[in-house]
């Protein structure tokens, strides 16, 4: 009877442990690891950004057509010798004429300027070119700008046997700049002078001419007593500077004395080089004017074709 007691008493104490489990909830995990056992979540997949379009280039700005002439010349005034019109045009504060003898086939031909829009400090500077067998229409056109100014050289510039021309455009105290042409007898017509990149060329108060050596020369001032002299070569049409002789601003070392410096720079393998320099001390009252002995060693370096003692 006991022993029955007992196994009844150890069999419902199983089944109410079972039951009790059968009714406990799970255990939970705690958060961190429930979150770690999670997958990662997948990437958002970045796309390339798309390439900035290349800029479109700049385009020059196309030049300003020249318009026609304004003027016809007057037949009633073709001999007027009061400087006032040539070949019946007329010569006055808007307008002015003047001859080229080319020396070609089409014998002298004759440039008008005239002057169009004023801008803030220049002035539109019409260019035309008339034969003289035909004054209907001008043979070449071209646009410049600048004052209209009553100086014109002509001259044999590139030493081909036929007139060219420089026309003043601007002009301060002393240094200048110029509407500069050669004549082409091939193409009956004036083509525009190539000047150098190298700004420190320029030809400043005008262009003087040197036949035997066929150099071109120009003396920029700057000052009362400094500035500097350039001399250029022809390689086609373009202008190239091979020397360049400066007079310095002088300085004053004391009260009664100054100093000069003199140099010498010629073009070698393009690039301006040095050549010669020497500085000349003075009185006061000597200013700007070197000695007789100083100007003799100094005038050697005008010749193009010196280039030092060996």
């Amino acid at each position: 009877m006991k022993l029955f007691k007992s196994v009844f008493f150890v069999a419902l104490l199983g089944l109410l442990l079972l039951s009790a489990c059968e009714k406990a909830e799970p255990a939970k995990l705690p958060e961190e690891l429930v979150s770690a056992a999670e997958p990662a979540p997948e990437p958002t997949p970045v796309s390339d950004p798309e390439p900035e379009p290349e800029p479109e280039p700049e385009l020059e700005p196309e030049p300003k057509p020249v318009p026609e002439p304004t003027l016809r010349p007057d037949p009633q005034a073709e001999t007027d010798d009061s400087g006032e019109s040539l070949w019946g045009f007329p010569i006055d504060d808007e307008h002015y004429a003047f001859e080229v003898p080319t020396g070609g086939e089409l014998g002298t031909v004759l440039v008008t300027v005239e002057e169009g829009e004023m801008g803030e400090f220049l002035a539109e500077l019409f260019f035309y070119v008339w034969r003289s067998d035909d004054l209907t229409a001008p043979i070449q056109a071209w646009l410049s700008y600048g004052m209209i100014h009553h100086w014109t050289d002509i001259f044999d510039a590139n030493f081909d046997g036929y007139a060219d021309f420089s026309h003043t455009l601007m002009r301060g105290n002393a240094n200048g700049t110029f509407e500069f042409r050669l004549w082409d007898e091939e193409n009956k017509q004036f083509v525009e002078v190539q000047y150098p990149d190298d700004a420190s060329f320029s030809f400043g108060t005008g262009i003087t001419i040197d036949e035997e050596n066929q150099v071109l020369y120009g003396y920029v001032r700057a000052n009362y007593c400094s500035g500097y002299h350039c001399f250029f070569k022809w390689q086609g049409n373009e202008l190239i500077g091979i020397r360049r002789v400066e007079f310095h601003n002088p300085t004053n070392p004391d009260n009664e004395h100054y100093e000069q410096l003199f140099t010498v720079e010629d073009m070698i393998d393009g690039k301006l080089t040095e050549v010669y320099r020497r500085a000349f001390t003075g009185l006061d009252s000597e200013y700007k004017h070197p000695t007789e002995e100083a100007w003799e060693e100094l005038k050697l370096w005008f010749d193009i074709n010196y280039h030092g003692e060996e």
